[in-house]
């Protein structure tokens, strides 16, 4: 599984993002500017949902989309994380607004959200983390990670994959991370392992 993983002093998403280093993909500086709003401590929760585009010889696997949260003392004494598997999004809003996306040719692309049974745990840890940013002593992670599974037997020279969000500040999936390549995150001889074979009986 891959994450993007981001750190925050304060919530507020050109921050975060600007202290999210990664070595392949990128964030278009318009989705900056979209994202500034959005905090996952605060955001509408009933609104936010994750999109993932793979490449069609990829599926997700099962529970394979998460999202972290995660509040930690500075000085690493203390903290506090959760990891919430996302389920599969069919509403209607959700479908829709994934429709008027450009998604390259060669991809698919699912919309996910947060599992009701999880959102008062969500929501438990998003109090946790308020309450501790009024210390200024504490820093937190915001991250969205992926699973997949490869349809065939052909080990890819690239996996892009690209990351969206949609909030109750967006409105609509505003591209987070762009064409992150998952090959040059893990050793490409590992692949076979790393991305297995799907389970045909599932």
């Amino acid at each position: 599984m891959y994450r993007h993983v981001i750190n925050f002093t304060r919530l507020g998403i050109v921050g975060l993002i600007l202290a999210f280093l990664v070595a392949c993909g990128h964030t278009p500086v318009s989705s900056m500017v979209k994202l500034r709003n959005f905090d996952p401590t605060t955001t509408d929760v009933e609104k936010l949902s994750i999109a993932v585009a793979v490449p069609n010889q990829f599926k997700v696997s099962d529970n394979g989309v998460t999202m972290l949260l995660e509040i930690r003392k500075k000085d690493g004494s203390q903290g506090k994380r959760e990891t919430f598997a996302l389920t599969n999004s069919l509403q209607s809003d959700d479908q829709q607004k994934l429709r008027r996306l450009s998604v390259p040719e060669g991809r698919k692309i699912l919309a996910y959200r947060i599992h009701p049974q999880d959102v008062e745990r969500f929501n438990a840890i998003r109090r946790f983390s308020i309450e501790k940013k009024k210390t200024k002593q504490w820093d937190g992670s915001f991250g969205v990670g992926t699973q997949v599974c490869r349809i065939n037997d052909v080990l890819p020279e690239s996996i892009l994959i690209t990351t969206y969000i949609k909030s109750s500040e967006t409105k609509e999936y505003v591209p987070f991370i762009v064409d992150l390549d998952l090959a040059k995150q893990t050793d490409v001889g590992r692949v076979e392992t790393w991305a297995p074979l799907c389970d045909t009986k599932t």
